[in-house]
């Protein structure tokens, strides 16, 4: 089953078993006390999102239609792969 990184935001009950129906796991940290390892979720969350934040037009969702957000951070992401040296 694959896997997905979230925000303390999104560590409650009902989120958990939506993204199970929906066909993943969703690894988000409980609010509450600090937890050991936590900060290295955080930190793949942030840096996610430090990437897309580049990209004004998908950080502001200018696009109304899912599709064509979605096509955009898809270029997005082939962009910063392409920046990053992992795909040469």
């Amino acid at each position: 089953m694959p896997h997905a990184q979230a925000d303390g935001a999104y560590g409650n009950r009902p989120t958990q078993e939506r993204a199970r129906r929906a066909g993943f796991r969703l690894q988000a940290p409980k609010r509450g006390a600090g937890q050991p390892g936590v900060g290295k979720i955080r930190n793949a969350v942030e840096r996610c999102h430090n990437f897309f934040a580049q990209f004004g037009r998908v950080f502001r969702r200018f696009d109304r239609s899912a599709r064509r957000y979605l096509a955009w951070i898809e270029m997005a992401a082939c962009v910063i792969l392409l920046r990053s040296g992992f795909v040469s």
